[in-house]
């Protein structure tokens, strides 16, 4: 929970009605009403401190009850209220029960009831605690003239056609009346800014890139700290697979750390599903001219990167490794990043012409994500965790550089290529020349120097290059003797030197033949006994002494560490590991066919062919991200979703999931042709199309 020291709030409170000023809102708290026909319950629980005053007034009266208790006429509430200039006063109420709440009219002295059903979309959602929300909604307008009102709020007494009634239930905060434009936040009324000590901290905070270059020949600055953070709330959710294109209009920054999980770190912001990340980076003068690039190891759902107001680019996927080039948008000096985060609730299943199918998931409690037969798009069953979950850094790169460069050693040749894009972040076309070489870790001397390659890159733009040769004696990677390279990328242009970028892998190659698998061509067998231990030098202790040959990584994340850092300890430790994606089908997490009729007349089939789609497209990405690794054996794409999910369920339609399945497959050797992939559970699929069988649970003899 976040420290509440105020550093300056003005408000003056009277009779429960709070007025900043003349003109400005009228403020009355729900719990302080001038007359009402039942006992309500006045109390706050949860998280209190999201109320106003600590309290709300709560009606809640039992379907069994209604009868007896109010027939028809319902409940009555009033509020006496002053306004001080005639005009057009909006009528805002934070109410709790979303889309489950009575509907209930509202009225102001003797004007027309206005109607307010639980569907009317609300904003600013919070969570007091599961199943019970409160969120601000604007009721409507109307005229009044100066002096006294008085509001009614009337929730009916309903027969439900069969005898008998409708449970009432209405909960309520405050309200605000107001002439101005109300953007609402939180507990607060309008001209409310509240500030703690750490929201200040964070709007002074300023990353410094360094002039000093590295040994890479690049300057990088890890963006760790406090960040401002915004809550940026659309009443009818858009597409949800493309950047944010709108900044915050009305923001309320306060502070964060960067990384980590915003429902953890911010409670109060767990209901808030589009969010803005905003820091300060300052740039030295000496670097104009150069490239730069954002590396986010890991967030959750999408992310779009704004630079002094510029958009720069949009990932898709969640729990995936990715860069993002800003060099049109950065320049010395100060420089403001934003970074729009959508949340795991926005990974729910949508219609496109149905924007409250996905809106009418925003208040589901966080355990729905751990709960079987999820309307899921995404592969993030049991991963509710959001934001940015991992250091992201600012890298200072040549004008021309090298990214998404990929080695691929060749034993059975004894060669090595590489494979890369070359980045030009300039406005004039460059050309140059690429070479490749090889260093030991402890090393300043090549050990093998790979043909240059020369290059042409229009401006602004990528090519992407290759590169091979011959490889007389290298180290190979093994567990007994986890030997690590460098790869070091260097551009030259005109002779001169614009950009060096170091790449860490292991030479070694996987292989399958027969029934064995085999590594740097002798056979390898494989064997894990799943224990846990304090941390990670003792699990590392107690893999060795148990002579255990490899391990099965899964989730995003290890013993508290990313799985950039986890792979990087299992790289040098000599640790095998069956890296496994995201989609994950323990416990029937996902609903894996479509049961959406508009779903299935758009996409003509009977499974879930979004969460299909999207899960392809993360896995690849997860697998780019991670497939210099030399430590990663086999990649499993995906853990008893075929096998539970689907063949125990749906076995009228293994056609058309073992297609996707193979499809995906095949997308990731692509990606990554130096490895086999399987599946968790599924086997190889009926027609064989998997080079691996990975089959879960059998009984009886087999070989």
């Amino acid at each position: 929970m976040r420290i509440t020291t105020i550093l300056a709030i003005t408000l003056l409170i009277t009779f429960g009605v709070r007025t900043i000023e003349a003109q400005t809102p009228v403020w009355i708290e729900s719990e302080r009403p001038t007359s009402i026909n039942t006992t309500p319950d006045i109390s706050g629980w949860g998280f209190p401190d999201y109320l106003s005053n600590g309290s709300w007034l709560h009606v809640s009266i039992p379907a069994n009850k209604v009868g007896a208790q109010t027939g028809s006429a319902g409940i009555t509430i009033s509020y006496k209220f002053t306004v001080v200039k005639a005009g057009t006063y909006h009528l805002w109420n934070r109410l709790g029960y979303e889309r489950v709440r009575s509907p209930f009219t509202w009225q102001i002295d003797d004007f027309s009831p206005v109607e307010i059903s639980p569907e009317m979309q609300t904003t600013d959602l919070m969570e007091l605690q599961p199943w019970n929300e409160l969120a601000w909604l604007n009721m409507g307008a109307s005229t009044l003239s100066p002096g006294a009102h008085v509001l009614t709020i009337h929730i009916p007494g309903r027969p439900n056609g069969k005898g008998g009634w409708h449970k009432i239930l209405y909960a309520s905060d405050c309200f605000c009346i107001c002439r101005r434009e109300f953007h609402p936040h939180g507990k607060f009324p309008p001209g409310v800014w509240p500030q703690t000590v750490e929201d200040v901290a964070a709007h002074h905070n300023v990353f410094q890139l360094p002039v000093a270059q590295t040994h890479s020949g690049r300057s990088r600055v890890r963006l760790k700290g406090l960040w401002q953070i915004t809550r940026s709330d659309e009443a009818e959710p858009s597409t949800v697979d493309a950047p944010i294109t709108s900044l915050p209009r009305h923001p309320y920054w306060s502070a964060i750390p960067v990384p980590g999980d915003k429902n953890t770190l911010r409670p109060d912001l767990l209901f808030a599903h589009r969010l803005w990340y905003r820091t300060l980076l300052n740039v030295p003068a000496g670097l104009a001219g150069n490239s730069f690039y954002l590396v986010f190891p890991q967030n959750n759902l999408n992310t779009t990167v704004f630079v002094n107001g510029t958009y720069c680019g949009f990932n898709p996927n969640p729990f995936v490794r990715f860069h993002i080039d800003v060099s049109r948008a950065m320049h010395p000096g100060l420089n403001t990043l934003l970074v729009g985060i959508r949340d795991a609730w926005y990974g729910f299943e949508t219609e496109p012409n149905n924007p409250s199918k996905l809106r009418d998931s925003f208040n589901l409690p966080i355990g729905f994500f751990h709960q079987g037969f999820q309307h899921l798009a995404y592969p993030i069953w049991n991963n509710p965790q959001s934001g940015i979950l991992a250091t992201p850094s600012l890298v200072c790169a040549g004008k021309v550089y090298t990214s998404n460069v990929f080695v691929m050693p060749l034993v059975s040749t004894k060669s090595l290529a590489v494979k890369t894009t070359i980045r030009n972040s300039s406005a004039i076309s460059e050309s140059g020349t690429i070479t490749c070489s090889a260093f030991g870790t402890e090393s300043r001397l090549a050990a093998v120097t790979l043909p240059s390659q020369k290059f042409s890159v229009p401006p602004h733009s990528s090519v992407n290059v290759a590169l091979s040769g011959s490889w007389a004696n290298p180290r190979l990677w093994s567990p007994q003797h986890p030997f690590m390279y460098s790869l070091q990328t260097t551009i030259l242009i005109n002779h001169h030197v614009v950009d060096r970028n170091n790449t860490i892998f292991g030479y070694r190659q996987w292989s399958i033949v027969g029934t064995n698998f085999l590594l740097n061509g002798e056979p390898f067998h494989g064997w894990q006994d799943n224990f846990s231990a304090r941390n990670p030098a003792a699990w590392l202790a107690a893999y060795k002494m148990q002579h255990e040959t490899m391990f099965r990584f899964w989730g995003t994340s290890w013993m508290g560490m990313t799985p950039d850092h986890a792979l990087n300890l299992f790289d040098k430790s000599g640790v095998v590991v069956r890296r496994q994606g995201m989609l994950d089908g323990e416990a029937i997490g996902y609903m894996a066919i479509e049961d959406d009729p508009v779903l299935q007349k758009l996409t003509h089939s009977q499974i879930n062919v979004e969460l299909m789609r999207n899960w392809m497209r993360q896995v690849t990405a997860e697998v780019r991200g991670e497939r210099n690794h030399p430590s990663v054996m086999i990649w499993s794409i995906e853990n008893e979703f075929l096998y539970i999910n689907c063949i125990n369920l749906y076995g009228n339609l293994m056609n058309e999931f073992e297609a996707a399945i193979t499809k995906t497959a095949q997308a990731v050797m692509h990606t990554d042709p130096t490895r086999p992939v399987m599946v968790d559970g599924g086997g190889a699929c009926k027609q064989q199309t998997l080079p691996v069988c990975g089959n879960h649970y059998i009984d009886g003899k087999w070989t």
